[in-house]
């Protein structure tokens, strides 16, 4: 993917809630670029301490979708993105303000039991279908891709159509702290299938999942109210 200008944008469609969801948050740009740095050596250990990591697209600021929907996360996160000519890197800062944190030494695809942080990348950007990955709080990964959509009513227990039998080559560590935990993501370029083209324009979102409250929140604001796409 060298010489190649990664873009991302909310991704408003593959999220686990109501079929027919809109993104409206204001506060947040619905288009980004995160930086292009190479030959950089980076140690995926879970802290993010190397030069890129100062230097990269910085996102927060979630909002809860449930219980209560519209409101700032009671918890705070912090995403942080950049890429090379053969990775994207993802770094998180998950706040936990209870200081219960759940984390296991969970089976692949096995994370319902723990808090979790999931990626959706969008790669054709076609709302169409999206790659799913999820880490736990110590790097344990989930993995998988939507291909359609499912609608769920406000009180329901929330789910979606993932199918979790593709397994992509991806790499996460993540550690514990005294206000949460970080998580470093590495997901190879070779990973993914994306458009041949100079300019990537690639849907993204980011959910967490905080085990203790049951409180789910996006990074994109998602309104299960509106009926409209």
């Amino acid at each position: 993917m060298k010489n190649i200008l990664l873009k991302i944008r909310s991704l408003i469609l593959f999220l686990p809630i109501c079929l027919f969801a809109q993104v409206i948050d204001s506060n947040k740009s619905l288009e980004s670029t995160p930086p292009l740095f190479d030959e950089v050596n980076v140690n995926i250990d879970g802290f993010l301490d190397e030069e890129p990591w100062s230097k990269s697209l910085f996102l927060s600021k979630f909002t809860s979708y449930l219980p209560v929907d519209g409101r700032p996360a009671e918890d705070d996160t912090h995403i942080k993105i950049w890429y090379t000519s053969k990775a994207l890197y993802i770094g998180i800062t998950a706040w936990e303000i209870h200081d219960e944190v759940r984390s296991t030494l969970a089976d692949r695809d096995n994370l319902e039991n723990d808090d979790y942080i999931l990626l959706f990348l969008d790669t054709y950007d076609d709302q169409r279908s999206a790659y799913a990955f999820a880490v736990n709080p110590i790097g344990q990964q989930g993995d998988g891709i939507i291909t359609d959509r499912t609608t769920t009513s406000r009180n329901s227990t929330l789910t979606f159509n993932l199918d979790d039998n593709p397994d992509y080559v991806f790499t996460s560590k993540g550690r514990l702290t005294d206000r949460g935990y970080v998580v470093e993501i590495e997901i190879p370029f070779k990973s993914l299938r994306y458009k041949k083209s100079d300019i990537q324009n690639w849907g993204f979102n980011v959910l967490r999942r905080v085990q203790h409250s049951g409180y789910r929140s996006t990074l994109f604001n998602v309104n299960l109210d509106v009926a409209s796409f």
